[in-house]
C-alpha cells in the first residue's frame, strides 16, 4: 500500500513520540523511501498537468479571498496600513495552506483564510482603533492591530489543537442547528455589507447612499449576487472565477472605452492602491514591533474578537460535514481539528488570518485532480513567489472585485441560513434564525452569542421537555419477582396483582420531566379503578442521571402518595442519584417510603407484604412428597422417584452449585430457600430466580449436558433430593414409567418460568 506525506505526521504512541514521528517517520524508515510512491503518482503526465491546472486556479482564489478578507478588516482609518500587512497575510496564509495538505486526511484538502473569522476579525479591529489616542503613532497602530489579528491566528490554533489532542470535537455537534443557523446567517449579513464598505474603502452608513458614491459599490453589489445565484445554479468554482475575471475585464474595459485616466481613477478610490511603498515580508511580531503595541487598546478589544474562537470552531465543523458529503468518505473531525490548529499556530506567527478547511477550493480541487495533495503545495509556492516578487500588483486591483467577492459569500450564507431555512425548518427554528441574525444586525457579535446562548438553552429545556422519560407503565399483574411462590399465593397476588403500579423510566430527568411524571403518576392514582394503588414503584435502572431541581417533583409525589396511603418505592437508583436522593430528605424505611437496589427486590417486598396483610390461609406441605403431589396430584409414581433420590442438608449461605461445573445432578428442593443468580461484571449478583420447597433447580445443564450457568446458593437452611445422571441412567432401564413422571415434574416448573417471562415481555412491549 502507498504511503502519503500525512503518513509522516499520523502514526501512534506516546505524545512526544508522535509529534517526532509525525515530522519524521517511523523509527529506521528512510522519508525517501516513504515518499517516493506517492512523487510517483503525483508526478504522472495526466495526473501533473491536472495538478498545475487546479493549482493555479485555487492560487487565484486564495489570493482575491486573502486580499478580500484583509481588506475588509483594515478599511476606513486603518486602510493606510494595508500596504503593510498584505505581505504577511500571502505568507502566513502560503504555511496555513502548505500545512492542511500536508497533514489532513483528505489528500485533497485546501485551507484557506475564512470569512467568518474575519467579519469578527473586522468589528474587533475597529474598536481597537477607536480605543487608541488619537496621538497614536503609524508603527503604535500597526503593531497594535498585527497582534490582535495574528494573535487571534495563534489563540484559535492552540484551541483547535487541544480540542483535536483531547479528542472533544464531538461536543461541537451538540450545538443546536438553528442557533448555528443564526451565528451564519448574521456573519453572512456582516460579510455582505462589509463588501459594501470594502468596495468604497468606508464604514456602512458614512454616506454610501449619497449620489456621488453608489456609483463604488451598486455594480459591484449586483455582481456579487449574481454569482450567489450562478453558484447555486450550476454549483461549480468555476463560476466563481469566470464572474471575477468578467468583473476586472469589465472594470479595466469601461476605463479604456470612456478614456478614463488611470491616475484619476486610482485617486478617487476604485483601486486597492495606490500603495506609497509596500514592503516585503518579514517578522510580523518582532521585539521592536511588539515593544510598539498599545496593550490599553487591544484589552479593550478582546472582548469582540473571542467570538472567533467560537464561530471558528463552528465553522471548521459544518465545513468538514459538508466536506464529507462532496467527496463521500468521513473526516475524523479531532484529527483536523489537529491539523487546523498546527496551521492556524505557524501560520499565525508568520501573518495568517485565522484559517482552516475551505469547502469551496476543495471542492474545486476534488473536481479537477479527484483530491490530489499536489495543488495544495503549489498554492503555497505560488503565494510565496507572490510576496517576492508581485506585491506590487496587488495595488491594481479593483476594490469593486474584492467586495463582490465578499457579497457574493455573504449573499450565499443568507440565502441557505434564512430563505432556505425558512422555507425548509419548522417555524420555531427558523424564528432562533431569525433573532440572532436581527440581535447581530441590531447590536453586534457579542450580544447575538448571548441571545444565541439562552436561546440554545431555551430550546433544550422545551425539546427535552417533551421527552417521556417513562419507558414502560407495568402492574403487579403481568411483572412478578423472580421470588417463587406457591399455586395459591401465585393466585392471590395475581388478584391483588392492579394494586401494583410499576414506572419504568428512562434518560435524564430534570425539572421539566420530573414534573411531567409527577402529572402521569397523578393521572395514573385518579384512574386506578375499582382496587387503588397501593404501592407505587419508580425504577431508575435505565435512568442516566437526575438534575437536583427534579427532587422537588419527587418531594410533591412523595406527600401525593402519602395523603393516598400509598407506599412510595424507589428502585434501581445509581450511586449518584441515591446520594442526590438521600441529601433531599428521602430515607428508606420512612412513612410510606422505600427504597431497594433493584426492581426485582422491590416487587418482591410488595408482594411479601400483600402475603402478610392477606388472611388467606394456605395449607401446610412439609415433605417433598406432598408438594409434589400439588403439583402433580393424579400422579402415582412420586414416591419410587424420590427412592431414587439422595437427600442431602445445606446450611445458610453455602453454595448447592457453581457456575462452571459440571452438571452432573438435578436437585429438588424439599425445605428451605435458595437462589440462583449470575455474578455481573462490577461483582454484584444478579437475581434469576428464588425458590422453595417443591421447586427443582439445575434442570437446564443437567439435560444439555452442559457446565452450570448460575450459582445456586442456600438463603437459609436448606434440604434437597439429589438425583445424578447415572441414577437417571438406571432409571431409564428399569421404571420406565417413574422417568415419565420425572419429566412431567421438569416441564411443568420449565414452563411456569417461561409464562412468567412471556408475561413480563409482553407489558414491556405494550
Amino acid at each position: 500500500m502507498s504511503v502519503t506525506p500525512s503518513d509522516l505526521f499520523y502514526n501512534s504512541g506516546s505524545l512526544k513520540g508522535r509529534i517526532l514521528t509525525r515530522l519524521f517517520g517511523s523509527p529506521g524508515t528512510r522519508w525517501q523511501d516513504r515518499l517516493r510512491p506517492w512523487l510517483i503518482a503525483e508526478l504522472r503526465r495526466d495526473a501533473l498537468v491536472r495538478s498545475l491546472s487546479a493549482g493555479f486556479m485555487l492560487y487565484v482564489l486564495a489570493v482575491i479571498m486573502n486580499i478580500s478578507f484583509s481588506a475588509l478588516i483594515f478599511k476606513g482609518e486603518l486602510a493606510a496600513q494595508l500596504p503593510i500587512v498584505l505581505p504577511f497575510v500571502l505568507a502566513g496564509n502560503s504555511v496555513l495552506i502548505l500545512i492542511v495538505a500536508l497533514l489532513s486526511s483528505y489528500s485533497g484538502s485546501i485551507a484557506s483564510a475564512q470569512d467568518a473569522p474575519a467579519v469578527i476579525t473586522a468589528l474587533a479591529a475597529a474598536t481597537l482603533v477607536s480605543a487608541l489616542p488619537a496621538s497614536a503613532s503609524q508603527g503604535e497602530i500597526i503593531a497594535t492591530v498585527l497582534v490582535l489579528v495574528l494573535g487571534s491566528s495563534i489563540v484559535v490554533g492552540l484551541a483547535f489543537l487541544l480540542f483535536g489532542l483531547f479528542r472533544l470535537g464531538s461536543f461541537v455537534r451538540y450545538l443546536p442547528y438553528p442557533v448555528m443557523g443564526g451565528f451564519l446567517a448574521g456573519t453572512g449579513w456582516l460579510l455582505a455589507f462589509g463588501g459594501v464598505g470594502v468596495m468604497q474603502d468606508l464604514s456602512i452608513g458614512s454616506g454610501i447612499f449619497a449620489s456621488d458614491r453608489l456609483l463604488f459599490w451598486i455594480p459591484g453589489l449586483a455582481a456579487g449576487v449574481l454569482m450567489a445565484a450562478g453558484m447555486r445554479k450550476w454549483r461549480s468554482p468555476v463560476i466563481l472565477l469566470a464572474g471575477l475575471a468578467a468583473l476586472v475585464l469589465l472594470f479595466y474595459g469601461a476605463l479604456v472605452v470612456f478614456r478614463l485616466p488611470f491616475a484619476e481613477v486610482s485617486a478617487a478610490g476604485w483601486l486597492l492602491g495606490p500603495f506609497p511603498e509596500l514592503e516585503g515580508w518579514n517578522i510580523p511580531l518582532s521585539p521592536a514591533r511588539l515593544s510598539q503595541v498599545n496593550w490599553p487598546a487591544l484589552s479593550a478589544a478582546l472582548p469582540e474578537a473571542l467570538p472567533a474562537l467560537f464561530l471558528g470552531m463552528i465553522a471548521l465543523l459544518l465545513n468538514a460535514s459538508g466536506l464529507e458529503l462532496v467527496i463521500k468518505k468521513d473526516f475524523d473531525l479531532n484529527r483536523e481539528l489537529v491539523t487546523a490548529g498546527i496551521a492556524n499556530l505557524l501560520g499565525g506567527f508568520t501573518g495568517s488570518l485565522m484559517g482552516y478547511h475551505s469547502v469551496s477550493l476543495t471542492t474545486l480541487n476534488h473536481t479537477i485532480t479527484r483530491g490530489r495533495r499536489l495543488p495544495g503545495l503549489i498554492v503555497p509556492l505560488l503565494m510565496v513567489m507572490t510576496v517576492m516578487f508581485g506585491t506590487d500588483l496587488l495595488a491594481y486591483l479593483p476594490r469593486m472585485m474584492l467586495g463582490a467577492l465578499l457579497v457574493y459569500i455573504g449573499a450565499s450564507l443568507l440565502y441557505e441560513w434564512v430563505v432556505e431555512v425558512w422555507a425548509k425548518f419548522p417555524k420555531i427554528d427558523a424564528a432562533i434564525v431569525m433573532t440572532i441574525l436581527a440581535t447581530i444586525i441590531w447590536k453586534d457579535f457579542l450580544w447575538g452569542i448571548g441571545i444565541g446562548t439562552a436561546l440554545t438553552i431555551i430550546l433544550f429545556l422545551i425539546s427535552y421537555s417533551r421527552v417521556n422519560v417513562v419507558r414502560h407503565v407495568l402492574s403487579g399483574s403481568n411483572y412478578q419477582s423472580r421470588m417463587h411462590r406457591s399455586i395459591e399465593h401465585a393466585r392471590l397476588l395475581k388478584f391483588h396483582g392492579e394494586e401494583v403500579c410499576i414506572f419504568k423510566l428512562e434518560g435524564f430527568i430534570f425539572f421539566g420531566t420530573a414534573n411531567e411524571l409527577y402529572e402521569q403518576v397523578n393521572e395514573r392514582m385518579k384512574t386506578a379503578g375499582k382496587r387503588p394503588i397501593r404501592f407505587l414503584i419508580l425504577d431508575f435502572d435505565m435512568v442516566t442521571g437526575l438534575d437536583t431541581t427534579g427532587l422537588l417533583s419527587f418531594e410533591k409525589m412523595l406527600q401525593y402518595t402519602r395523603s393516598q396511603e400509598t407506599n412510595l418505592i424507589l428502585s434501581g437508583l445509581k450511586s449518584r442519584s441515591l446520594s442526590q436522593f438521600t441529601r433531599g430528605g428521602f430515607k428508606d424505611g420512612d412513612e410510606k417510603l422505600r427504597i431497594f437496589p433493584s426492581l426485582d427486590r422491590a416487587v418482591e417486598w410488595c408482594e411479601t407484604q400483600m402475603i402478610m396483610e392477606s388472611s388467606f390461609e394456605i395449607s401446610s406441605a412439609k415433605s417433598l412428597l406432598e408438594r409434589l403431589v400439588r403439583v402433580l396430584p393424579e400422579e402415582e409414581n412420586l414416591q419410587a422417584l424420590l427412592g431414587f433420590m439422595e437427600r442431602r442438608e445445606y446450611r445458610k449461605g453455602e453454595y448447592l452449585m457453581r457456575a462452571g461445573d459440571p452438571a452432573g445432578e438435578i436437585l429438588f428442593i424439599e425445605t428451605g430457600q435458595v437462589t440462583v443468580q449470575l455474578e455481573q461484571e462490577d461483582g454484584s449478583p444478579l437475581r434469576l430466580e428464588t425458590a422453595g420447597g417443591g421447586r427443582v433447580v439445575g434442570e437446564v445443564g443437567f439435560y444439555l449436558d452442559r457446565p452450570r450457568t448460575a450459582d445456586v446458593i442456600a438463603d437459609e437452611d436448606t434440604g434437597v433430593y439429589a438425583l445424578k445422571r447415572e441414577t437417571l441412567e438406571r432409571i431409564r432401564i428399569e421404571d420406565p414409567n417413574v422417568l415419565y413422571t420425572l419429566s412431567r415434574l421438569v416441564v411443568n416448573q420449565t414452563s411456569e418460568r417461561i409464562v412468567a417471562m412471556t408475561r413480563a415481555l409482553d407489558a414491556l412491549e405494550d
